[in-house]
């Protein structure tokens, strides 16, 4: 979130502040579904919403976290993936994370 740098006796020193992420379920019937949903979501967006129809959303990531997941993964795609030309790296589920509030978060969501 934020940072600052300051000065103090003669050295330079950075402060981070960061947010804890949390696991996303202990349910591995979830994190299974999570990493098939990623998967697919990073080759194409149709092959996701098919994993969708024929698999349902789990209760505990419900329809909200999963619009969201989407538009992170298309942003992460218009400005990294097709510009630059990085490679997807959604597949493992410890790039999903869960904030506080219960929001899913991807991290490192690229590979160089």
């Amino acid at each position: 979130y934020n940072s600052q740098r300051f000065e103090f006796e003669g050295d330079s020193y950075f402060l981070y502040e960061t947010e804890y992420l949390y696991y996303v379920s202990n349910d591995d019937h979830t994190l299974d579904w999570i990493e098939g949903y990623m998967h697919r979501l990073a080759i194409d967006s149709q092959l996701a919403n098919e994993w969708v129809e024929e698999n349902g959303i789990p209760e505990d990531i419900g329809e909200d976290n999963l619009n969201g997941l989407l538009h992170a993964t298309e942003d992460i795609i218009e400005h990294l993936v097709g510009p630059k030309g990085y490679q997807m790296d959604l597949s493992n589920i410890e790039n999903i994370r869960r904030r506080g509030d219960g929001h899913l978060v991807i991290v490192d969501p690229i590979s160089f």
